[in-house]
């Protein structure tokens, strides 16, 4: 008798495999989703298509996107060639070289042989609220790009921010603000 049900458990069991799917060594099962789960994939499929609704709102902030593009793209030691810097700011000792800078911003670093320092960022116009909000007791400049201000150094020299279309360019130095706006106001020419 027990030869009589062999065959029959291996049919059953072969059934029974065969109803449940097949497995990998993992456990999980190849067999399709039942029609229940399959509407459920669909409908969460539906937000993936209603991704381009957030990104239709892209464009509102685009324009502040563009000018870290155009920030991006300027190069503050092409600015001013190193006869122009030292026509105002001295011998150079050392420079043009790339800086250190934040984000999206770029900059160069020249020093002098009087142990002077010379640093121009060139950075996107949505951060100028930032850098002028974070500015100690900032004094407007007029005659420079669209608004520009300074902050003059408690070791002597100045700091001098000015924005002109999508871009700002900031000259940090240690000779007076003369000398600072006159060389803004050469590398305005470039921007």
């Amino acid at each position: 008798m027990s030869t009589k049900l062999r065959p029959f458990g291996l049919i059953a069991l072969t059934l029974a495999l065969a109803s449940t799917g097949c497995g990998d060594s993992s456990g999980a099962s190849t067999k399709p989703a039942p029609a229940t789960q399959a509407v459920a994939p669909a409908a969460t499929a539906a937000p993936p298509q209603a991704a381009p609704a957030p990104a239709a709102t892209k464009p509102a902030t685009a324009p502040a996107g563009q000018p870290a593009a155009k920030a991006a793209t300027v190069d503050p030691c092409t600015l001013l060639s190193k006869v122009e810097v030292a026509e105002v700011f001295g011998e150079i000792k050392e420079g043009p070289k790339p800086g250190q800078a934040l984000g999206s911003a770029s900059a160069c670093e020249y020093s002098n042989t009087d142990g002077g320092v010379l640093t121009m960022t060139v950075d996107a116009a949505d951060k100028w609220g930032l850098r002028k909000g974070s500015a100690i007791d900032p004094k407007s400049e007029s005659g420079l790009g669209d608004e520009a201000f300074s902050v003059p150094r408690s070791t002597g020299g100045s700091d001098l921010a000015v924005k002109k279309g999508s871009v700002f360019l900031e000259i940090d130095t240690s000779v007076s603000l003369d000398k600072a706006k006159a060389l803004a106001t050469k590398a305005l020419g470039k921007l």
